[in-house]
């Protein structure tokens, strides 16, 4: 095991005994802790070759893990958790050696024990200094299988072996480093009072070698906390070092967490891949034609394919402009920088299509048919993304705003930025559902017009390359994004008529 890591695993303090914090100061009464989180690893378990192409990873293995842990500082070193439950998974899925897949739960260990530090801070003895590390130690946990490759034995070795070791193996940026290492060893240091808090996140993802699918990641949200509620509180910088002044203890509201997680996940399955698939750079049904994305089966062919293409470029313009915006939206939703105007309420402005559709008077009838019924899907398409994008901007500014009243820790403006985020919330899964419905009817007009819709592996880099361009200005790259999802813009053919389906 590598050094950092080692650092990363092992634990903190072996003190038998707390400090209760400078007892001549201020900070001399007894103080609350406590430390909650959940940590997500997947990594793949082999590598299939292939004759022709890059091949792929096969199988997966995936620990997951959540954990309220409760501490004072009177009452010793160790944590006492409220809980601390997971799952971990093991699959060798199209390997040369297949081993049985397993699925076990885990939880905790009867007399499982871990540790936490707490002493003066150094320099500021009026202060105090909480360290600790994921619970990740042995003997901590259990399994529903005790034996075999999904026992907490197992478990806790592909954390580390296909997790951690793999991050510190690959990752060489300091930044990146530095934040893993204090998301896996979290260190607060507070002044009297409380509760402060410190956020300790991490987000590393890595494919390997590239193309192959199946990354690895591993993703660490958790929050340290110390201080007596009866005291007063406040919120940790993104140092995890406490800002000082008196103060109200203070929370996100309830739907905060889910704006973050559900952009997250938007981010991953439809914003990226939408816009890495349909912002083509054709423009014109010849041109898509001879690029191999627009292809015409055994229906009638007089018209019918350069129709498609026209009324195909001028409908996915508007669409890869809301796609884009929605892309850049969830990502700082997911980032969460704040904004200052924590008083105004976000509303949804949805923009309107860029130009028109064009008209289908000039076709032969057989032409025209489809033409006003692949014209009809398209707008109501656009109008749905277009609402989407609209939705996806106004809970980023919500979201951050949120952020922004917690910082100043103002809990009307947290409730009512939460309550209003509850509500975008509620309306943007009401949009993505009409948008997922719009686009099967577009692939409905499609497949009964004989028209296939593509991305050949001869056009793939044309088309991820003109999706980063369109990304210029917007303040996130392809470099940050790949960050969040490694495969993204990485040139791949797709079938985009099966996309539509699932937009």
């Amino acid at each position: 095991m590598s050094g950092p890591v080692r650092m990363a695993m092992t634990v903190v303090a072996t003190a038998a005994t707390f400090l209760a914090v400078a007892t001549t100061s201020a900070a001399a009464s007894s103080a609350a802790l406590e430390y909650k989180g959940r940590l997500l690893i997947e990594a793949p378990t082999g590598w299939a070759g292939a004759e022709t192409g890059p091949g792929h990873n096969f199988g997966k293995f995936r620990l997951q893990l959540s954990w309220t842990a409760t501490a004072n500082t009177e009452s010793g070193t160790y944590w006492h958790f409220q809980s601390l439950h997971g799952t971990v998974h093991l699959d060798h899925n199209g390997g040369p050696e297949p081993e049985p897949e397993c699925t076990a739960t885990l939880s905790a260990r009867p007399g499982g024990e871990d540790f936490v530090s707490v002493s003066p801070a150094e320099g500021h003895p009026s202060k105090v200094e909480v360290t600790t590390s994921l619970p990740l130690r042995y003997g901590m946990l259990r399994s529903s299988q005790e034996e075999g490759n999904c026992s907490a034995e197992a478990a806790l070795f592909g954390s580390e072996y296909a997790g951690f070791n793999e991050f510190y193996d690959h990752e060489t940026d300091k930044g990146e480093v530095e934040e893993m290492e204090l998301a896996t060893k979290p260190k607060l240091i507070a002044p009297p009072g409380g509760p402060w808090s410190g956020s300790f996140d991490a987000l590393w993802t890595h494919e390997e070698p590239a193309g192959a699918g199946s990354p690895y990641l591993i993703e660490i949200a958790s929050k340290l906390t110390v201080g007596t509620p009866e005291s007063g509180g406040g919120s940790s910088d993104g140092n995890g070092t406490s800002p000082g002044g008196p103060g109200k203890g203070v929370e996100y509201g309830p739907w905060f967490d889910k704006a973050k997680h559900d952009a997250e996940v938007d981010l991953r399955n439809h914003a990226i891949p939408n816009a890495e698939h349909y912002c083509l750079p054709y423009a014109g049904g010849l041109a898509m034609a001879g690029a191999g994305v627009l292809t015409l089966g055994l229906g009638p062919a007089g018209g019918m394919l350069a129709m498609t293409g026209t009324m195909t470029s001028a409908a996915l313009a508007p669409f890869c402009n809301a796609t884009i915006t929605r892309l850049v939206k969830d990502y700082k939703t997911f980032k969460d920088p704040p904004l200052g105007s924590i008083e105004v309420l976000a509303k949804p402005h949805p923009v309107s299509a860029v130009g028109k559709l064009p008209g289908c008077g000039s076709y032969e009838t057989s032409v025209r048919k489809v033409c006003g019924e692949l014209r009809a899907a398209y707008a109501n398409l656009d109008s749905a993304a277009a609402g989407i994008a609209a939705n996806a901007t106004a809970i980023e500014e919500t979201v951050s705003r949120e952020h922004a009243a917690l910082a100043r820790r103002d809990k009307a403006a947290i409730k009512k930025q939460d309550a209003h985020l509850g509500k975008l919330l509620t309306q943007q899964a009401a949009a993505e559902k009409q948008q997922t419905k719009r686009g099967k009817a577009v692939a409905a007009v499609l497949s009964s017009a004989q028209i296939g819709f593509q991305v050949p592996e001869s056009q793939a880099a044309k088309v991820a390359t003109h999706a980063a361009k369109k990304l210029a200005g917007t303040g996130v790259t392809v470099r940050a994004l790949r960050k969040v999802e490694s495969s993204a813009f990485v040139p791949a053919e797709a079938d985009l008529l099966a996309g539509l389906r699932g937009l």
